[in-house]
């Protein structure tokens, strides 16, 4: 891609995860709705999705619960599979947990780590890993 270009990226909303502070449909419902989501923007021609669990407010100030990376995994992992390795995948898990992010973008390949700017005005947020390299 040439430096002077850029990528066009959706975000998808998931609904609530289970076991989170608002009511869930299950994960099914999730995983089924963000497909869905996903279909339209690659359909509209975006380059990729970043898979955001919006649902989830209220936020946990810093860390989130292990099951919020991990059902963020499962979901990122069947857009990748339905839309293939040109359609880029990447995980934002709000409020800003990029020891999160790393690991549910694992296999997503790719992460959205919003604390950085945030540890760069002084937060105290979890500090920030390098992630993984691209298989």
């Amino acid at each position: 891609m040439p430096a002077d270009s850029f990528l066009l990226l959706g975000v998808l909303h998931l609904l609530p995860l289970p076991a989170g502070p608002v009511a869930s449909p299950g994960l099914a419902a999730v995983t089924e709705r963000a497909l869905q989501d996903a279909e339209v923007l690659a359909r509209a021609g975006f380059a990729g999705c970043v898979v955001e669990n919006f649902g989830d407010a209220p936020f946990h100030p810093v860390e989130v619960d292990p099951h919020v990376p991990a059902m963020m995994a499962v979901v990122a992992d069947r857009v990748r599979q339905r839309w293939g390795d040109a359609f880029k995948v990447g995980l934002n898990v709000l409020r800003n947990d990029a020891r999160a992010a790393l690991a549910a973008a694992a296999d997503a390949r790719r992460a959205r780590l919003a604390s950085i700017a945030a540890q760069a005005a002084g937060s105290t947020a979890a500090p920030v890993a390098k992630p993984p390299p691209p298989r």
